[in-house]
């Protein structure tokens, strides 16, 4: 099977980057400060990136706090 979108991460897991930065795991929770502006896309880790052959369904709750002085 190909790579996976977040090479290390498990296949599944959810992953999510902001604007065109990198790919990052973001799993069950996951809190953090961006360092760059930018859209947040979130995503399922699968490999080669193809989803039109997946099912189902995750829901994700992103939240921003402004930014830190």
């Amino acid at each position: 099977m190909g790579p996976t979108v977040l090479p290390g991460a498990p296949v599944g897991a959810l992953i999510a980057r902001i604007g065109s930065g990198a790919w990052f795991m973001v799993g069950a929770s996951q809190t953090f400060h961006a360092q760059e502006d930018g859209e947040v896309t979130v995503a399922y880790n699968d490999r080669s990136g193809l989803y039109g052959d997946n099912s189902g369904e995750y829901t994700a709750l992103v939240e921003n706090h402004g930014r830190r002085s």
